[in-house]
């Protein structure tokens, strides 16, 4: 795994850049990307005929407190990575991922941290400020500044795309979420080309107790050697 591939990671994750994910793997059936320029214009969440929809999303978004699920990473490329995502609201997220990934992206609640335990690097962000901070906001509310539409596909899955009018160059995040029930089953980051990275959730569980020790990490740089460390 190289650093070129990390940094692409940090991309993908923390200012809405796709990038391939590690591994090889064949491309999953439920993971096809979007084609992005097929979808409808993004429009104003205000629009006629929006309204009750996001504000379905909102109330659904909004009654998550916490989830833990494991996770399915594919690139563009079709590589794939796998792992475990707890998140808690407001501002905590953690991706942990397999063990011959020697990295690990979490939030305590206000800093998004990326930790590169193999070359002992770590790097920060405000989590509200990346694509991520819509899924861990205090208050999850599609009707302010966002960018926001709506596309149904023809298998009835519910897909919201999400833009930050202050960083139209950045990239943007689009939810997808099967409708009856309401349940979120993944996420798209697609970059300024038009790049997609998929992140499918398995096995989803919401409002579980989570350890306060998940948003937190072992600083590799106080630690005597190189490699993983977990919480």
């Amino acid at each position: 795994m190289t650093l070129l591939k990390r940094q692409f990671l940090v991309a993908l994750l923390c200012a809405g850049i796709s990038a391939p994910a590690f591994g090889d793997g064949a491309p999953l059936p439920d993971q096809k990307a979007p084609v992005v320029q097929d979808q409808p214009a993004l429009a104003d969440a205000g629009d006629a005929g929006q309204g009750p929809l996001l504000r379905r999303v909102e109330d659904y978004l909004n009654g998550i407190q916490s989830l833990e699920a494991g996770f399915i990473q594919r690139g563009p490329d079709g590589g794939v990575a796998e792992g475990t995502l707890s998140l808690e609201r407001p501002g905590k997220l953690r991706f942990d991922y397999e063990d011959d990934i020697p990295l690990l992206l979490v939030s305590d609640g206000t800093t998004l941290t990326f930790v590169d335990y193999d070359v002992k690097q770590v790097t920060r962000w405000p989590i509200m400020d990346t694509p991520l901070g819509i899924l861990v906001a205090k208050e999850i509310d599609l009707s302010g500044d966002m960018i926001v539409s709506t596309y149904q596909d023809e298998g009835g899955l519910l897909r919201v795309t999400i833009k930050d009018p202050k960083r139209m160059d950045e990239g943007y995040i689009s939810l997808i979420f099967e409708q009856n029930p309401m349940v979120l089953r993944a996420w798209d980051a697609i970059d300024a080309q038009g790049l997609v990275t998929r992140i499918t959730l398995v096995n989803a569980e919401t409002n579980v107790d989570l350890a306060k020790s998940l948003f937190t990490f072992k600083d590799p740089r106080a630690l005597p050697f190189s490699g993983r460390r977990r919480r």
